[in-house]
C-alpha cells in the first residue's frame, strides 16, 4: 500500500464520469455547507480556489473563462485514452449546474469518444473531495482521480462500472 504522505502534491484529476449521455456530475453552492469529515485537532477545511459548483454554463465548442480558469478538457499529459476510448473536449460542457461528459461511438468501430476534464491547480493533502454521479449502463469506468503528475500515484475518489462489455452495452 502506498503512503498517502508520497501523495504531498498531487494534481486532481477528475475524470468524474466516462460513460453515457445524461452521464453527470451535480453541482452546489460549496461555500457556507459543512465539510462532513474531521479535519483533526487544530486543523480547519478551508475553501480551495480550484472548488467548482458547476452552477455556470460552458457550452463543449467554448467553455468559457469561468471554466477554463481551473479546468482544461484534456488529460494532464495528453494522452488519448485508454483502450477504446478517445477522449475529445467536444464531449465535455456544463450546463444546468452539472459537469458532463457524454460519450458517443466512432462511427463503423467498436470505439468511443467521451469527455474528461482536468484540474489546473494541484492539491496538497489532506483535501477533502466530493463528486456525485449517475454510472452509465456502460463498460467505461465513472471516475474521479487524484493523480500524480508523472503518473505513477493514484487515490481513487470514485471509480465505478455499470456494465460489461459483453452485455452489448458498451
Amino acid at each position: 500500500m502506498i503512503s498517502l504522505q508520497s501523495y504531498r502534491i498531487i494534481r486532481i484529476i477528475v475524470i468524474a464520469i466516462l460513460a453515457s449521455a445524461g452521464q453527470i456530475a451535480l453541482g452546489q453552492d460549496w461555500d457556507g455547507i459543512p465539510v462532513p469529515a474531521d479535519p483533526g485537532d487544530g486543523m480547519m477545511w478551508e475553501l480551495q480556489d480550484q472548488s467548482d459548483d458547476f452552477n455556470y454554463n460552458a457550452p463543449a465548442d467554448n467553455k468559457g473563462t469561468k471554466f477554463s480558469e481551473r479546468w482544461v478538457d484534456t488529460y494532464h499529459n495528453n494522452w488519448t485514452g485508454p483502450g477504446l476510448t478517445i477522449w475529445d473536449r467536444a464531449h465535455s460542457l456544463v450546463a444546468d449546474g452539472m459537469l458532463q461528459l457524454i460519450v458517443s461511438r466512432v462511427p463503423n468501430t467498436n470505439k468511443v469518444h467521451t469527455g474528461i476534464i482536468t484540474s489546473k491547480e494541484r492539491v496538497v493533502y489532506p483535501v477533502y473531495s466530493e463528486a456525485r454521479a449517475k454510472i452509465a449502463n456502460s463498460v467505461l469506468a465513472s471516475d474521479v482521480w487524484l493523480l500524480s503528475p508523472d503518473d505513477t500515484q493514484e487515490i481513487d475518489i470514485m471509480e465505478a462500472y455499470g456494465a460489461i462489455y459483453s452485455e452489448g452495452t458498451g
